[in-house]
């Protein structure tokens, strides 16, 4: 368990089945420059995939992060 406060969180939004997920891992390291713009660049151009439904991100204080890309069929 982490002392850190808990967060608040808005849940996912609900899509109707099927829907298909990317799933990203990240590892964050001391030196983070590039960071946020690579991040911004990768939601740039992933919602206008055809398809793109939303996307989630979560992290954890010591630097693991996940991302997941919610789209509407395999194609996208």
């Amino acid at each position: 368990m982490s002392d850190h406060p808990e967060a608040s969180v808005t849940p996912v939004e609900a899509y109707e089945p099927p829907y298909y997920v990317a799933v990203f891992t990240t590892v964050r390291a001391q030196e983070q420059s590039g960071y946020s713009e690579t991040n911004a660049r990768m939601e740039d151009l992933v919602k206008d995939v055809p398809g793109f439904l939303g996307m989630d991100h979560a992290q954890t204080p010591g630097g693991l992060g996940i991302t997941v890309g919610y789209f509407r069929d395999a194609d996208a």
